[in-house]
């Protein structure tokens, strides 16, 4: 089966969420799939590893601070929502730039999961 019929899925987050076991399992049920990220540390950093280990297919996404100064965030994170059939947080709840992209992900209309430091997962 070639990427092309593989599922896309968004794994987005708080820059500290370190949890790879967490992460691993919540991904798990999905796979294979091509993982969406922005290259940033925390989810985005564990789901590329998660793709190196599992011979996944990575798109990396990275901002182009150079371009867009400091809207180069907001506009990376549309294109990654934009870009997938699912997205996938792991949310402390604070992160703006997570906000954001979940945000965009509603008004798209892409279906996310929300995965909370308590456990929690809201949709």
């Amino acid at each position: 089966m070639g990427d092309l019929a593989l599922k896309r899925i968004a794994v987005i987050g708080s820059r500290d969420f370190d949890d790879y076991g967490k992460l691993e399992s919540v991904l798990e049920p999905h796979l294979p799939a091509v993982l969406v990220s922005g290259g940033a540390r925390g989810a985005d950093a564990l789901a590329e590893r998660l793709a190196g280990e599992r011979g996944l297919t990575i798109d990396v996404i990275p901002a182009d601070w150079q371009r867009y100064g400091r809207g180069a965030g907001p506009i990376r994170n549309k294109q990654i929502v934009e870009s997938a059939d699912l997205v996938i947080a792991f949310w402390d709840g604070k992160s703006r730039g997570t906000r954001s992209a979940l945000a965009h992900a509603d008004k798209v209309g892409v279906p996310v999961e929300v995965h909370h430091p308590d456990g929690s997962v809201t949709d």
